[in-house]
């Protein structure tokens, strides 16, 4: 994630990497602000591992 706490870049380690998975992961984090990570109290960017476990998705 970036310093204002935005998702730029993502990675499926385990589980379903078909494209609808991927779809939905990318809705999901497109929405999805965290607090940055902060170093010296000035935001920067920052490593976010995400566990979904049971999750059922519909559209």
């Amino acid at each position: 994630m970036n310093g204002s706490g935005r998702v730029y870049d993502y990675h499926i380690v385990s589980g379903p990497n078909d494209p609808r998975t991927r779809s939905q992961v990318e809705n999901q984090l497109l929405f999805s602000i965290f607090e940055p990570a902060r170093f010296f109290g000035q935001p920067v960017r920052g490593l976010v591992i995400l566990s979904f476990s049971g999750i059922s998705v519909q559209g």
